[in-house]
């Protein structure tokens, strides 16, 4: 490949394009919307409004009177929830990304006339939480957690999790004192204390006999608990009344309806937006009674000008002890729905609508997500107002409540989010897109991931739907066509859909995961264009058999924006990103421990089975995503081989670890495409007596509990240093950890300082020779000694925070926006050898079932079909480059890992963009410049720099963006413009080569 032989010239850095290159640091988008993201409150004669900016890792204060900007003040990452404490004289954030909670104090500095907001620190909590409350001892601070089930309690100064039971966490069963029970919420999303009761809301809420489980209530004085049930499929949010009344908002699943047709068809969307009323929460006498939002209280249909689309918070206008208002958002529809209530029956009430414009040119949407009522009197008001968070356009919307009249708009300060995310969105989350603007693509789609639902979408009854190319058939017998009526399905997650986005449509494919559906009946993310019209029942602009609910143009903005919808890390994955336990022997799978040995199996160990055929693992589920793309099953009908990262979120039980099979239900539906394995666990051990020792199949459960999703595991991981662990063992080891993965360009790494009064923001610069902490902004540095050594103080404070890589310059500045680096052109660039990233190391050691043939270690097809395409495309590749181009690093066939771009040169800067491009013919000789006609790029990604150097001094910079074994065989052989390699891919071309085939050096 001509990129290999003319390094130096098929290689450009280009930092100086704005559009491409934030000199900030670029925001992976992980599609995180807040849930509770305001807070009000009066103190040293002022009312101070917090509002959580969720992209920009920050809490921003306002006047809560004129809403004037006074402060911005970095927390965790992606800070969702906010609750104030007036006892500590504090702001809680709970932090998404983070896992973490953070502490803002009001403080009044000594001789100063001004109240401000510091940072006092950020500590671990759990996986993704959502909710944070003070409980009422004024001691505890308690946070749900989504992905566990679960709940913890912190210590309210230290912010440490408090000793007892489940060292601090609690799983939020049916039950919170039997640790047996059957079921548990499933994506806890509030917590509150209602009138002396804990109670605490899962977002997906089920709707049938086999699952569905919406709050949990405690009295906390006697202990007795209450489970409420048949409210939302997914529940959004709640609010109590001073009347003792509880609402609720979510929306209600028709999956119990099948086939597209009559989904489509139904009065109010095929998840209808509902308020719940509940009397008597906590009670055995609870009841709960249902508003449908999209009908007004006559129970007529309401049209699409009023119509409601996601409702994702409830705030109540209240005098005394009545309500006499009910605000509920519409998070596709732009529009709050006033509810007046007249009666015990909210059905009865009647109706007034708020719309919220979009008064940003940026944005495509407003997308009213969160509601504050700010009361008249303490705030300085003469009335009281409503407070209206929209996610979309990232302002505040300051309503009358009175009136009903949208007062002012105000935009926050900084939003980091690149402006294709901005484009795109709508086509997510807009109902305007569907016929009665009910629903969205993310009704079922919730935020980018799914509702854990089974669905019936085909054709009842009926036909063919179209041949299935037959490259996609993998080493079975397949049938010719796909079936129109394909039965139930779970809705799949958006998130991943391409391992990494590269800045270009035309070769993106080249990075994705395409085709898509469970089936892979969707060639490109744009075939779901006909899903506008055929399912949300939106007009038909297309052409005769091409239904198309949006333009061309607009797809490819929805595109654009999808693939850049990215997986956050696996809990479970070590921090430092290796697996645990010990390898062994490379060809003994008897050896080794954890999970680590388990990747050896996943790769390694033959499958014995007429399906199977001696495949191992990874010859279905490849690297770096677990799939191959392509049909490995037919039962049934065909199916594509499933992806294999982030699972936990749509198991149906609460697995805790690898070694057991948990009972506690947390959903109807789980794993594979109707939903039918239950957990992760749950599915390996199918395997168990296809691996004959339950050790092996422990091993590679704890692989696949482990397995990597794309963000490195440290990402969002912070801790506190103040003068009580400054110089302790603990925080020396954690400083190496978070300083050894920004070193491997796996995370960014930002430190917040305040000392002797004075706040700074540095980074850890790996750019520097031994990597230092430099001041942003600034040509500072200070090493690690120097740093601990500004913590000496009671009051001093040092949060380290681990950010997206190359994120950490715009975390550390104040503002949020780093300051573009200047300097030298960057020169003397070389292409250096692509390397797996961390967690990928050890994989191309490993040879064993691989060549085919019938040895021990030999790969021995014994399946139904024929030998398996897939991994004799690879194989195919491994011949041409041992043999014709050994030079390149193949010398053997072998396993083949994920590998990075990299890049050596002096004066490279953050923010520098690979550009990298191949020949579009054969007979075209370099160079290769973007633009000149005579080439195609291929990435436009950014780069970060290591720890490492080449033996002339030049430090080595590399791509976040992995390139798969097909792909970078690809590349090295010419890409597809050259010969015989797409050819091997349909497999036209024989096992090994003809000596006349493949040309990868010229």
């Amino acid at each position: 490949m001509r990129l290999h032989s003319h390094p130096v010239l098929a290689a450009l850095l280009w930092t100086s394009l704005p559009v491409l290159v934030p000199a900030q640091g670029a925001s992976v988008n992980f599609e995180v919307h807040p849930v509770k993201p305001m807070a009000v409150t009066q103190v040293d004669g002022r009312t101070w409004l917090a509002v959580c900016n969720t992209s920009d890792n920050s809490v921003e204060f306002y006047d809560a009177a004129t809403l004037t900007f006074e402060q911005r003040v970095p927390v965790g990452l992606r800070p969702v929830s906010i609750t104030w404490h007036q006892g500590s004289r504090s702001f809680y954030t709970a932090n998404f990304l983070g896992d973490s909670i953070s502490r803002i104090e009001l403080v009044r500095p000594p001789g100063s006339n001004g109240t401000r907001a510091v940072l006092d620190r950020t500590m671990p909590t759990g996986d993704e939480p959502t909710d944070v409350i003070v409980a009422s001892d004024d001691r505890t601070v308690m946070v749900t957690l989504q992905s566990t089930s679960s709940m913890a309690w912190h210590e309210i100064g230290t912010l440490e999790l408090l000793k007892g039971p489940a060292s601090g966490r609690i799983t939020l069963g049916s039950s919170l004192f039997d640790p047996q029970a059957p079921f548990a919420l499933k994506h806890p999303r509030r917590i509150l204390e209602i009138d002396g009761k804990l109670v605490v809301m899962g977002q997906r809420g089920g709707n049938s006999p086999a699952y569905d489980f919406d709050l949990l209530t405690v009295d906390l004085a006697t202990l007795q608990e209450t489970n409420v049930d048949g409210l939302g499929s997914t529940n959004w949010n709640i609010t109590p009344g001073p009347d003792g009344r509880v609402f609720v908002v979510g929306g209600f699943a028709r999956n119990d309806v099948a086939g597209v047709q009559a989904l489509a068809a139904l009065p109010t969307g095929f998840v209808r937006s509902e308020l719940y009323v509940i009397d008597d929460l906590g009670e055995p006498s609870w009841i709960a009674r249902t508003r449908d939002l999209n009908r007004d209280e006559f129970g007529a249909v309401e049209p699409p000008d009023v119509a409601i689309d996601t409702p994702t918070d409830v705030a109540l206008l209240t005098l005394g002890q009545t309500v006499t208002k009910v605000f509920v958002t519409g998070f596709g529809s732009d529009r709050i729905e006033v509810l007046h209530p007249t009666s015990d029956a909210p059905a009865d009430w009647p109706s007034t609508y708020i719309d919220v414009p979009n008064t940003s040119p940026e944005h495509s949407r407003t997308g009213p997500r969160a509601l504050l009522v700010v009361p008249a009197g303490p705030s300085s008001l003469t009335a009281p107002r409503l407070l209206c968070y929209n996610a979309l356009n990232k302002s505040i919307s300051v309503i009358d409540a009175a009136s009903e009249s949208v007062v002012m708009t105000v935009s926050l300060q900084h939003d980091p989010t690149e402006s294709v995310v901005h484009r795109g969105r709508e086509f997510l989350y807009s109902g305007e897109h569907s016929g009665s603007g009910f629903v969205s693509c993310s009704t079922c789609h919730v935020d980018g991931t799914t509702d854990g639902l089974g669905w019936n979408l085909g054709t009842i009854g009926g036909g063919p739907a179209g041949p299935i190319p037959p490259h996609l058939i993998d080493g079975i017998v397949g049938p010719p066509e796909f079936s129109s009526d394909k039965g139930i399905m779970i809705t799949q997650s958006l998130q991943g859909l391409v391992d990494h986005p590269v800045d270009l449509p035309e070769t993106q494919y080249l990075f994705s995961n395409a085709p898509y559906h469970w089936r892979g009946d969707k060639p490109r993310f744009n075939d779901f264009n006909e899903a506008f019209v055929n399912l949300q029942g939106k007009p038909d602009i297309g052409s005769p058999g091409d239904p198309q609910g949006i333009t061309p143009q607009q797809m490819n903005a929805y595109v654009s924006f999808i693939n850049t919808i990215m997986y956050p890390p696996n809990p479970e994955e070590s921090p430092d990103r290796r697996y645990t336990g010990e390898l062994g022997a490379l060809s003994d799978v008897e050896d080794g421990t954890g999970a680590i040995r388990g990747m050896k199996l996943f790769h390694t160990f033959p499958l014995a089975g007429g399906l199977l055929g001696n495949r191992a693992c990874v010859q279905c589920h490849w690297l770096p995503e677990g799939s191959n793309n392509r049909i490995t099953e037919v039962l049934g009908q065909p199916i594509e081989t499933a992806a294999t990262r982030g699972l936990f979120q749509r198991e149906a039980r609460n697995e805790i670890g690898a070694t057991t099979l948990s009972q506690q239900v947390t959903g109807e539906f789980g794993l594979l495409h109707p939903g039918n394995a239950t957990s992760l666990n749950s599915f390996v051990f199918l395997f168990d007596g296809v691996f004959g020792d339950p050790l092996k199949t422990v091993d590679v459960m704890r692989f696949m509990r482990e397995y990597d999703w794309g963000t490195a595991p440290l990402v969002g991981k912070a801790f506190t240093i103040d003068v009580s662990n400054v110089a302790a063992p603990s925080t020396a080891a954690a400083l190496d950890l978070f300083e050894d993965q920004a070193a491997r360009a796996n995370a960014g790494v930002a430190a917040l300082v305040r000392t002797n009064g004075l706040e700074l923001g540095l980074y850890f610069d790996v750019g520097e020779r031994n990597g230092r902490w430099r001041q942003v902004g600034t040509n500072r540095w200070i090493d690690r000694n120097a740093m601990l050594a500004l913590c000496d103080d009671d009051d001093d404070r040092i949060v380290v925070q681990a950010t997206e890589v190359g994120a950490e310059r715009r975390y550390a500045d104040p503002s949020g926006a780093a300051p573009t680096l200047t300097g030298p052109n960057p020169s003397d660039l070389t292409l250096e050898p692509m390397r797996p990233s961390t967690q990928w190391r050890e994989v191309p050691r490993l040879t064993k079932n691989w060549v085919p043939g019938t040895g021990p270690n030999e790969f021995d097809w014994a399946g139904n079909g024929p030998n398996p395409k897939s991994i004799r495309t690879i194989r195919i590749y491994q011949h041409a480059l041992i043999d014709k181009a050994p030079q390149f690093g193949l010398t053997a066939f072998r396993h083949e890992a994920p590998r990075r771009f990299r890049i050596a040169g002096r004066d490279i800067r953050h923010g520098a963009f690979l550009i990298l491009t191949i020949a579009a013919d054969a007979t075209t000789p370099p160079p290769y410049v973007p633009g000149d006609g005579h080439a195609v790029q291929i990435v436009a990604t950014e780069l970060f720099p290591t720890s490492e150097f080449t033996a002339d001094g030049r430090r080595i910079w590399e791509t976040t963006l992995e390139a798969d074994p097909l792909v970078q065989y690809l590349l090295m052989l010419g890409g597809p413009f050259a010969p015989d390699t797409v050819a091997a891919f349909f497999d036209n071309v024989p096992e090994p080569p003809l000596p006349s085939q493949f040309d990868p050096v010229t």
